[in-house]
Order: structure tokens, then C-alpha cells, then sequence
């Protein structure tokens, strides 16, 4: 009987998409960290993507934790254009309503900074270190 050949493959974690692939098939970005084709290629786009997009969009995107970046990479992967923008624009609506809902769900009693300057008037160093310290939220309107 003829021997069995048996490739042994080095697998490597794309450092975007997360996802195990074989090492030859992936971009070595630097040391032992890799990225995929697919997603070196989806980098570029979304970059491109961003440029023309608002400020507010731009941070959005930026402020994901690495699962949601990661959700992007495999959900965006195989779109391009008008398409690619889209969907950028729907995660960044999606986490600003997520940081929104965050910051409203904090315990606590929400105030005015007006209402914090008048009520410490007397005391300037506790108001500013509330200030500094406090959770703040910015009204949407």
C-alpha cells in the first residue's frame, strides 16, 4: 500500500477577524502577530470607507471593543463601496445608542453642571473633583 502523505499545517490567529487559519495564507504584521488576507484587504477599504464619514462616525468606530471590530471584520468581509459605508453607518448608530444606553442606565442621580456649580459653590475642590470623576453624559440635542 502506498504511504499516506500528511502536510503538517502551522495554524495562526488573525489578529482582526480572530479567526485560526493556516500561517502561509496570512500577513505577518509584526513578531508573531498575523492578520488575513480577507481582512488586511477589508483594512484598507474601511479606512477609505472612513474618510469621508463624520467625525461622530469615525470615533464610533474607533471606541469598538475587540469582539465588536472583530464581528465587523467577518460581517463586512465580502463588501466593498456603498455597501461597506452602510455598514459602517449602522455600527456606528448602533454604538452610540449602545454608549447612550450605558451611560443612562448608571446609578446615580444625573444633574445639570450648572446645578454642580451652584450646589458646591462653597466647596471648589470636591466640585472639581466630581467633575473630573463623575460619569458624564452629553444631551443629544
Amino acid at each position: 500500500a502506498p504511504a499516506e502523505t500528511v502536510a503538517c499545517v502551522e495554524l495562526v490567529t488573525c489578529c482582526s477577524c480572530r479567526r485560526d487559519l493556516n500561517k502561509p495564507d496570512c500577513i505577518n504584521i509584526y513578531g508573531t502577530t498575523y492578520r488575513c488576507r480577507s481582512c488586511h484587504s477589508l483594512r484598507s477599504r474601511l479606512t477609505r470607507a472612513l474618510v469621508g464619514e463624520t467625525e461622530d462616525v469615525q470615533n464610533s468606530i474607533r471606541a469598538l471593543d475587540h469582539k465588536s471590530k472583530a464581528d465587523l471584520m467577518i460581517q463586512a468581509e465580502g463588501l466593498f463601496g456603498a455597501a461597506l459605508k452602510a455598514k459602517v453607518e449602522e455600527l456606528a448608530v448602533f454604538s452610540q445608542l449602545h454608549r447612550t444606553s450605558s451611560a443612562i442606565s448608571a446609578q446615580g442621580v444625573w444633574r445639570d453642571e450648572q446645578q454642580m456649580k451652584d450646589k458646591y459653590k462653597d466647596r471648589p475642590e470636591q466640585l472639581a473633583s466630581l467633575l473630573e470623576k463623575a460619569s458624564t453624559m452629553t444631551h443629544p440635542t
